[in-house]
């Protein structure tokens, strides 16, 4: 997790435009993901992801999941839910 990242947080801030977490995968190395928005819900965070360009719904699928997966590895639980628009 960045600095600035783990700084928010621990603020409690209400969003986090584009949070950037890192994992480091013992199969496939470093893995990156940056949702466009953490949002403040209750005791956690909604992870919204907003593509305005044409994207494949199996493409939104793909990056939802490893922001959910790294948000899990990073905080130790799974953000409040994902909303994914396009």
């Amino acid at each position: 997790m960045s600095k600035k990242l783990k700084k928010a947080v621990a603020r409690g801030e209400v969003v986090i435009y584009q949070p950037e977490m890192k994992v480091s995968h013992p199969d496939h190395g470093d893995v990156v993901g940056r949702p466009n928005f953490f949002i403040r819900e209750n005791a956690g965070y909604v992870i919204r992801d907003c593509k305005l360009s044409a994207v494949s719904t199996k493409m939104i699928t793909q990056r939802s999941f490893i922001s959910c997966w790294l948000h899990e590895q990073t905080f130790g639980n799974p953000p409040v839910r994902l909303e994914a628009y396009g």
